[in-house]
């Protein structure tokens, strides 16, 4: 799933699973929201010459995106198929902008909010540009 500029809605236990793409189950440049027991899962970012396909199995988040998850959102068994090192990271959640959250005209550059969104497994965070 594609999300350019607009806002993917997620909730009532929808679903975005089973999936192969370059840049995994959802590739957002806009807005997502996940609550109330929606899910990402079982999807796989597969890789070609492109330094950044292959990461974010299950989301891949722009720099200008922003994540929202509630109320037992999950993103879960979603995989990479890394080529090189830099290719195949970010098996749940890829975020290609900068790690901090620094202001641009009054706005953040990258945005991740949790709230009563469990996390489970703990995996080390890499970020792009970041080791």
């Amino acid at each position: 799933m594609f999300v350019q500029g607009g806002t993917l809605i997620m909730a009532d236990h929808s679903r975005i699973s089973d999936t192969t793409a370059l840049r995994g189950g959802v590739y957002n440049v806009g807005t997502v929201m996940m609550s109330d027991d929606a899910s990402v899962t079982g999807n796989t970012a597969t890789t070609s010459s492109n330094d950044r396909d292959g990461q974010g199995g299950g989301i891949y988040d722009e720099d200008q995106g922003k994540l929202t998850f509630e109320n037992r959102a999950t993103i879960t068994h979603n995989t990479t198929r890394p080529v090189t090192e830099s290719t195949g990271q970010g098996g749940g959640i890829y975020g290609a902008g900068p790690s901090s959250l620094p202001q641009r005209r009054g706005q953040p550059a990258h945005r991740l909010i949790m709230s009563r969104a469990p996390v489970s497994r703990r995996v080390p965070l890499r970020r792009a540009g970041q080791h």
